[in-house]
């Protein structure tokens, strides 16, 4: 039977065992990572440098957040706006290479492609990222434009009540361009205020204010919907009447294409500025990460000689255990 002394002793080792191995675990951290183990001690209880870094580098970690998003809807009405641009010009090529003995073929042709022109512009103009609306301004979770389809078929009822042959394309772009009109009051469903700007870094606020009722997008719509129009048969153009509206309208295409190339220009400053913006906060969120390193780090040569140190009290304790349990067994068995 052991005696008190025994028990004591055997408990004493036990801890000091589980307090080496702590130790152990310890410096083989430190000499791993360079890091300190214990930042209360080696900081000697002064967290005021190392909070304001860590504080700094979540700051920058939201920046790289709405930086990423906000790259994302740059990109998306980059490539939106980039499309009308083409199809626009598309359009506008294939009406400008016509003469007056095609004319009335080609017609019909050019009428359905603007007709499908038309209707992948409103889905470019609806195009949503994660869920929230690129063009709508400050309402996010709607799509800006009603469906094209639908659009159409409320401007040919309205063609049809006020317009005649002189001016079908004049009414057409009333209803997309006048103040209070049918685009503004039922083309468009989005929001006549933008959204408000993002903070991408310390320096730097993206202002995206493109929306879908922009005047160079309106415009844009409306010059496709005039030409598309005539694919349909709610109208009573003749022939002659139908090349005079497609000849009529391809200044404005022109025209169209020229403010959409604006827009694009815009949107690639935008984009150049959000990228330096993004490689200043790497910059600043490099320092910071090498500042907090410096502020934690520890002498690895030191760490190493710790590190044997306490191995060598670890090895000679497992020693001194495994005799104090051989006295043990001789004192039981005698």
């Amino acid at each position: 039977m052991q005696s008190i002394g025994n028990l004591a002793q055997h408990l004493l080792l036990r801890h000091q065992n589980k307090y080496l191995r702590t130790d152990v675990l310890s410096a083989s951290k430190e000499l791993a990572t360079g890091l300190s183990s214990d930042p209360a001690q080696h900081l000697e209880g002064n967290f005021s440098e190392l909070a304001s870094l860590q504080l700094n580098l979540r700051r920058l970690e939201t920046y790289s957040l709405n930086a990423g998003e906000t790259k994302l809807t740059l990109n998306a009405a980059t490539a939106a706006i980039s499309s009308l641009s083409d199809m626009t010009g598309d359009l506008a090529n294939r009406i400008a290479s016509l003469n007056d003995t095609i004319y009335a073929t080609s017609a019909k042709s050019i009428s359905h492609m603007a007709l499908q022109n038309f209707q992948s512009a409103v889905n470019a103009l609806n195009t949503n990222i994660a869920g929230k609306a690129v063009f709508a301004g400050a309402r996010l979770d709607q799509n800006p434009l009603l469906s094209a389809d639908q659009m159409l078929s409320d401007v040919a009822e309205y063609v049809a009540e006020h317009a005649d042959p002189a001016t079908f394309a004049q009414t057409v772009q009333d209803w997309f361009m006048s103040s209070g009109g049918g685009f503004e009051t039922n083309g468009y469903r989005g929001s006549i205020t933008s959204a408000q700007p993002i903070e991408v870094s310390a320096e730097a606020r993206i202002d995206f204010n493109l929306r879908a009722n922009d005047e160079a997008l309106r415009g844009t719509l409306a010059n496709l919907a005039t030409i598309a129009l005539l694919s349909q048969d709610s109208h009573s153009l003749s022939s002659k009447e139908r090349q005079h509206v497609i000849s009529q309208t391809l200044p404005n295409l022109v025209a169209s294409q020229e403010k959409l190339t604006e827009l694009e220009a815009l949107l690639g400053g935008s984009i150049e500025y959000l990228d330096q913006a993004i490689a200043s906060n790497e910059s600043a969120r490099a320092a910071s990460e090498m500042a907090v390193t410096e502020a934690l780090s520890v002498d690895q040569y030191e760490a190493a000689t710790r590190l044997e140190a306490i191995t060598t009290q670890l090895e000679s304790l497992y020693l001194i255990t495994a005799k104090l349990n051989r006295l043990s067994l001789m004192d039981y068995l005698s």
